[in-house]
């Protein structure tokens, strides 16, 4: 397989994933066990099949930002004389392949209040 169309797709997937994360905290309890359970099935599956390939997803949520991160800040105006800066939101993870970067995930920092 493509390495740039399986990327492609396993951002995708992530997206998909985490939208569906959000909507669990929606519903009833009685099917919230059910809909978690499908979507962490669906997980190791798509963990499964892309494991051949190597590619690693990292997402850096709640960790603290340095600039050594494999990450592109999309608020960086707002980082400007912050102190210690933390990932609060990931809107693309980073691919990696074997150690290689192969896409720079895309993150909003905050500093702390």
């Amino acid at each position: 397989m493509d390495i740039d169309l399986a990327k492609g797709m396993l951002l995708e997937y992530w997206r998909v994933e985490k939208l569906c994360e959000s909507l669990l905290d929606a519903l009833p309890p009685h099917q919230f066990k059910q809909q978690a359970a499908q979507l962490r099935y669906s997980a190791r599956q798509t963990s499964r099949l892309i494991a051949p390939l190597e590619l690693e997803v990292v997402d850096y949520i709640h960790q603290r930002y340095v600039p050594n991160l494999p990450v592109q800040v999309i608020n960086n105006e707002e980082m400007v004389g912050e102190g210690e800066l933390t990932i609060v939101q990931t809107i693309e993870p980073t691919i990696v392949r074997q150690g290689e970067v192969l896409h720079l995930g895309r993150v909003i920092v905050k500093g702390r209040s």
